[in-house]
């Protein structure tokens, strides 16, 4: 719930108990699918059924046959709002997908996709 401060400006602020509501839920773990678009292109979607938990959306790339660690930031590819994105330079990789939230909380990483170039 979003609620006017009264101070004629517009300006609003979440209520503090919707806040602490927020805060220790985990969002949902989205659930990844994608195709090939060409040669080059890996086009990935993901669903996830808690939408009002989950602002933005972790997009990890790994190589063929490497360990899907996401607490190593080298392999975090984007960090979207939508619920697509595509990879320009495809290859023999493997994609994970997790939801954020605004107050920073990730859920379980997705299924693995593998595309193989």
């Amino acid at each position: 719930d979003v609620v006017d401060t009264g101070t004629g400006t517009g300006d609003s602020f979440y209520r503090c108990r919707d806040v602490i509501r927020m805060q220790g839920k985990t969002p949902q773990t989205p659930v990844l699918d994608g195709h090939l678009q060409g040669r080059t292109q890996m086009q990935l979607t993901w669903t996830n059924r808690q939408e009002e938990l989950g602002d933005y959306y972790a997009i990890y790339r790994f190589e063929a046959g490497e360990k899907t660690d996401i607490t190593n930031n080298n392999h975090l590819l984007a960090i979207v709002s939508g619920h697509t994105y595509t990879d320009m330079h495809a290859g023999s990789y493997k994609y994970i997908v997790t939801c954020l939230t605004r107050l920073h909380q990730e859920s379980e990483k997705s299924n693995v996709l593998e595309a193989k170039h």
